[in-house]
Formats: structure tokens, sequence, C-alpha cells
């Protein structure tokens, strides 16, 4: 059975990021889950009035957010990407969405800056989490 993120050596920071990182991605996972209970398959068009290739892509977030964390948790550069993908994208659709449909003030947008302040966090701390990996790796070799 593969080990996961948590199994290895790394050191309590980078676990406690890394439990970050899933724990937001789970939070995102619930928010769609109760949205597409509430309003349906695609309840962003009767939500926010969006185009469909938006209610789409918000969607499909329900499955690509849990994707990502099992991808994080068995295999942490591909997931990093995954995290890195889903997370610019989103934010570029919401900023996108809150300056064509919504008109909300960026920072009166507690959602959006959310997701921003997220986005930084993950490009503050990834470079430290890789380099280090790479490091945990080498000495697991020499094992």
């Amino acid at each position: 059975m593969k080990t996961t993120v948590f199994h290895k050596s790394y050191p309590v920071w980078i676990k406690i990021i890394l439990a970050v990182y899933m724990i937001a991605f789970a939070s995102a996972t619930w928010n769609h889950v109760a949205d597409i209970i509430v309003g349906g398959l695609f309840p962003y068009h009767e939500f926010w009035n969006v185009p469909c290739w938006m209610n789409v892509y918000w969607t499909s977030l329900t499955i690509l957010d849990p994707m990502a964390i099992m991808m994080l948790l068995f295999y942490l550069r591909p997931g990093l990407l995954m995290y890195f993908i889903i997370m610019f994208s989103d934010v570029a659709i919401n900023v996108y969405a809150n300056y064509t449909f919504w008109n909300i003030p960026i920072l009166e947008n507690f959602f959006l800056l959310n997701q921003v302040f997220f986005l930084l966090f993950l490009c503050a701390t990834a470079p430290f989490i890789l380099k280090h990996r790479v490091s945990v790796d080498a000495d697991l070799q020499n094992e």
C-alpha cells in the first residue's frame, strides 16, 4: 500500500501546511456539495446568473477538489501541481465573474479575498515543501 505524505519523514511544519491545504479543499468541496443540494446539479446560474461554462466549471470542482486532496495525499508533486491549476483557474474565473457579473468591490468580496489569500499562501509555501521533499527523498534513498 502506498504511504501518504503524513507517513513520510517530513518535518511537522510541512505536514501542518499540507493539512491546511487539504482542509481548505475539503471545505471548498463541502461548499460545492451544499450548492448542488440546494440548487441542483448546476446551481450557479440560478444563484448568480453566470454563463453555462462557469456553472460547469464550479460544479466540476465538486469532483476536482477531492481528487486534488487524494493526489496531494499520495503524490506530492503532482498534487501540488493540481492545487495550483485549480486555485489559479478558480481565482481567475472568480475575479472575472466579480467584475463582469457581481460588481462587488474587491475588498468587500470575502469569498474572493479568501481564495486570493489561499492562492498566495500556496505560492509562498509550496516551493519550500518541494525543496524539502527533494532532500527527504534523497535521505530515504540513502537508507
